[in-house]
């Protein structure tokens, strides 16, 4: 099956010429390669060309003449002609241009598909898995870039003030329905609201300072809250993951817990403690142990197979520095950071309307703040201080263990700013808290 629409390639090249809007809109989102028909795929590089050049619609008789200056046979000139001034006089409504592209790009996705496939059944007993995988890779991301590329989210006039303010009463009247998932900080919540739908959150720190036992704090507070937890981790298997749960919801030591040197009565108060959690709860804490190097692609796979499942509220993946990116397009380490930042951002959090929290790691300009005084800032990012650009939230975090104290420093927040936050915590347990919620532990 070849899989083209030659009504829809054709409604394409009449609206470009039409419409400026929809010539740059098909300049963003496609390229020649998409037009099964070559006679439309030559028409529409030399229309594009034009474009580039002029930086306007070309009447007919301008395309003719550089036409007649490119190396092509007097009959497809005059073909050209003929189609340019056929097209220009067609009439091609909003909606008619918005199918006929979407069609162009779905036909032009199944063909790819169908390619790789035949490439993969050829190649399959002679080359490497790897190399096939990676054909398959490309396909794959280069389809989903077709499919969500400038895709708008919503549009309208800022003067429609009627929804708006709409909204701004319904905040009033409700405000814990417009409440993101609570990080169970309190200065930190009542800052942000939460985390909000479609953020990117990260918490920086160095290694040991307890970036994965905040991350399950934030967590097993959202599950506290009735919310729907997905956890990632690539650093540590599913089980440590389970025990510090355990130590967090029981108040019992992690090392107990993994031991299980403990006498009978605290096994018996231990599995009291888990179970009477575990059944005032409904809601889920789903934990999936990745590979490391996973790609947000392979993550983003998971999450939406298992939203057929159940309802997620808030992602968490520990965590975002032993990830790699999508393609190996980058091969800088800066720019491969940034790439996974782009795509947990974009095609994962603001793609799901979900927010996902990741911890990251800092420089050694970072590490040798040790004092709480002095807060971490962008530039103690690992890497590259751009991985703030695609960021709603920054978190630096700072621990003494001989004090059992720690201070949370938003370094980035996309409404504003707060001040640093006094916390207390216990790795035994695998605990983040507020300092005066303590006493109450």
């Amino acid at each position: 099956m070849n899989f083209f629409d030659a009504q829809s390639e054709q409604v394409v090249i009449a609206s470009i010429l039409l419409k400026e809007e929809n010539l740059l809109k098909c300049r963003d989102e496609i390229n020649d390669n998409f037009f099964y028909s070559k006679l439309l795929k030559v028409l529409y590089t030399i229309i594009l060309s034009a474009y580039e050049k002029h930086h306007s619609i070309l009447v007919p008789v301008v395309l003719d003449k550089l036409l007649k200056k490119s190396e092509i046979s007097v009959d497809i000139r005059r073909k050209y002609s003929y189609l340019i001034d056929k097209y220009q006089k067609k009439e091609v409504s909003d909606i008619e241009f918005k199918m006929a592209l979407d069609s162009v790009k779905e036909n032009y996705l199944k063909r790819r598909l169908i390619d790789t496939m035949s490439y993969i059944t050829q190649k399959i007993e002679t080359d490497d898995a790897n190399s096939i995988y990676s054909v398959l890779e490309d396909t794959l991301v280069d389809g989903k870039l077709v499919l969500s590329q400038n895709a708008i989210i919503k549009e309208g006039h800022i003067q429609d003030t009627e929804e708006r303010l709409k909204l701004y009463d319904d905040i009033r009247a409700d405000p814990n329905k417009y409440t993101g998932i609570p990080s169970g900080i309190i200065q930190l919540d009542s800052l942000t609201g939460g985390f909000q739908p479609g953020e990117l959150i990260l918490i920086a720190g160095k290694q040991g300072s307890g970036k994965s036992i905040l991350l399950m704090n934030f967590g097993y507070n959202a599950w506290m809250y009735g919310k729907n937890v997905v956890y990632f981790t690539l650093e540590m298997p599913k089980i440590q993951i389970e025990r510090r749960f355990d130590a967090r919801a029981t108040a019992m030591t992690y090392y107990k817990i993994k031991t299980q040197q403990i006498t009978e009565s605290e096994s018996s108060d231990f599995k009291t403690k888990l179970n009477e959690e575990m059944a005032k709860r409904k809601n889920i804490f789903y934990i999936v142990d990745m590979p490391k190097m996973a790609t947000p692609m392979l993550i983003e796979s998971k999450v939406k197979q298992l939203q057929k499942k159940f309802n997620i509220d808030i992602i968490l993946i520990d965590y975002m520095s032993l990830m790699s990116q999508n393609s190996k397009k980058h091969t800088d380490a800066w720019e491969s950071t940034l790439s996974i930042a782009n795509d947990l951002k974009f095609t994962l959090a603001r793609a799901s309307n979900i927010p996902v929290v990741t911890p990251v790691q800092i420089t050694s300009a970072g590490i040798a703040k040790k004092d709480f005084g002095d807060d971490y800032d962008i530039s103690d990012l690992a890497l590259t201080r751009r991985l703030a650009d695609p960021c709603d939230t920054i978190l630096g975090l700072k621990t003494d263990l001989l004090t059992r104290s720690a201070r949370l420093n938003i370094i980035k927040y996309r409404d504003g700013m707060g001040p640093g936050i006094q916390l207390m915590c216990d790795f035994d347990r695998c605990l983040f808290q507020n300092v005066e919620s303590e006493n109450n532990t």
